[in-house]
């Protein structure tokens, strides 16, 4: 709750941060705009950010409390009028906002953005009892699953951007400031396994969307991925640099085979991004065998170690009110 309320704190109109690319209720951030210096508030980055307050919320229950709660849905209600005004209904997409301090300015945002803010819209539907966001979150899955490859030998395939990008526009269109004109390109990349997840993690809020024959599908592509640990690819299809970052984290969680299970049960190599460690989160077992073993151990500067002390634990409960390291408590 106290992280919550830190971030409600933060928003634009909290911390002087204004303009037409900047809504009062938003959070923007410096670190993708042109100079690296002008505050934009991207429709992406509000999408994550409210879905996690609406989310926590929903499973705090009444622990979340009633200001936190109405602060939540007062913030969910003004992000969604505020973003309103970037609906293209001739596409049934968003746009990004043109003439803002972004390279990609007044196009048709990528897939993870509409899909992020689809679940944005359905958690926000909820929380203000408006079905019609729930039917605009419906469209925008709908047209995300029909620019997916679904019967790929290997699994789904998506690109990062929507057809529109690939289709181009002219500089008498007048579409974007800092991209006046793209000719005609024919897609080469699929979308990379980050991004991937993104989108995912909003397509499980969807779950009567995903019909088996879809779920079979993400699970073969799961599956395609997994095969090249651990260092897997960087795009869907295999494509591009291979590192530890492109294994899968959240988002792909939903559709977890065994084998993702297993992998999440170690330490992964590199595993310091955030949709790796809300998949730790997501993948827990609490009724799972718990068999965890701490050892300390006093070494030399020759290398040479001797074991003072060992601690051994058969449940999640006794290591977090038994282990040497930290104590968990309620702070009044």
């Amino acid at each position: 709750r106290r992280a919550m309320f830190a971030t409600l704190s933060q928003a634009n109109a909290n911390v002087a941060v204004a303009g037409d690319a900047n809504p009062s209720c938003a959070w923007a951030s410096r670190l993708y705009s042109t100079d690296r210096r002008t505050p934009v508030s991207l429709l992406v980055n509000q999408a994550m950010i409210a879905n996690s307050l609406m989310e926590s919320c929903d499973l705090l229950g009444s622990a979340c409390g009633s200001e936190l709660t109405r602060r939540i849905v007062d913030a969910a209600s003004c992000l969604v009028a505020a973003y309103e005004q970037d609906y293209d209904p001739s596409v049934g997409l968003y746009r990004i906002p043109k003439a803002i301090a972004f390279r990609f300015d007044g196009l048709e945002a990528p897939w993870n953005w509409q899909m992020a803010w689809a679940r944005t819209l359905a958690l926000a539907a909820r929380q203000l009892s408006r079905p019609e966001l729930r039917r605009r979150a419906d469209g925008l899955v709908e047209r995300f699953l029909e620019s997916a490859t679904l019967d790929a030998p290997k699994g789904a395939l998506w690109r990062y951007w929507t057809p529109a990008y690939y289709s181009g526009w002219t500089e008498d269109q007048a579409v974007s400031i800092h991209r006046p004109k793209q000719p005609p390109q024919r897609p080469a990349r699929y979308d990379d396994l980050g991004h991937a997840g993104i989108a995912l993690e909003a397509l499980a809020e969807f779950e009567e969307r995903t019909p088996p024959a879809l779920a079979e599908s993400l699970i073969r592509r799961l599956s395609f991925v997994l095969d090249q640990t651990p260092l897997p690819a960087r795009d869907l299809d295999g494509s591009g640099p291979t590192s530890a970052r492109w294994l899968p984290g959240a988002g792909w969680t939903a559709w977890a085979t065994a084998e993702l299970a297993r992998l999440y049960q170690s330490r992964l190599p590199g595993a310091t991004s955030n949709a790796r460690h809300l998949a730790y989160a997501q993948l827990y077992d609490a009724d799972a065998p718990f068999d965890l073993r701490l050892e300390l151990k006093r070494c030399d500067f020759a290398g040479s170690c001797v074991t003072v002390e060992t601690w051994s634990y058969g449940s999640a409960d006794q290591f977090l009110s038994e282990n040497p390291i930290f104590t968990v408590r309620r702070k009044d």
